[in-house]
């Protein structure tokens, strides 16, 4: 295998739409390609979560909207989601809220290094 990045891309109102089919679809491909999620952007319309193949996050991912846009309100949700075994990946702003892609780590330990 190369060491070259790829990019897996989902339409924003698609996350919104079937936030579920969404994370099934990235967890498909991860498994798939064994590669490890480094992190994801946007340009409004699509998001764009890169891929390599030795460096980043595995686990389970799952694209989750936050509260309202307030700082208050994403930190509580941010270390709920924590306690919960989940950690944010990245963000990314919709009209109406932020949405964030949460990674379950399959080895907990990963999660606090």
């Amino acid at each position: 295998m190369t060491d070259t990045i790829r990019i897996f891309e989902l339409p924003v109102d698609e996350i919104i739409i079937d936030p579920e089919g969404c994370s099934e679809a990235l967890n498909r491909t991860v498994q798939r390609t064994g590669r490890k999620v480094v992190g994801l952007c946007t340009d409004g319309n699509r998001v764009f979560v890169s891929l390599t193949p030795n460096v980043g996050v595995s686990g389970t991912f799952r694209f989750a909207e936050l509260a309202q846009p307030e700082r208050n309100r994403i930190d509580a949700e941010l270390t709920s989601r924590y306690t919960a075994g989940f950690v944010a990946v990245g963000s990314f702003p919709t009209e109406q809220s932020v949405w964030a892609l949460f990674c379950r780590f399959d080895d907990e330990t990963a999660r606090n290094e």
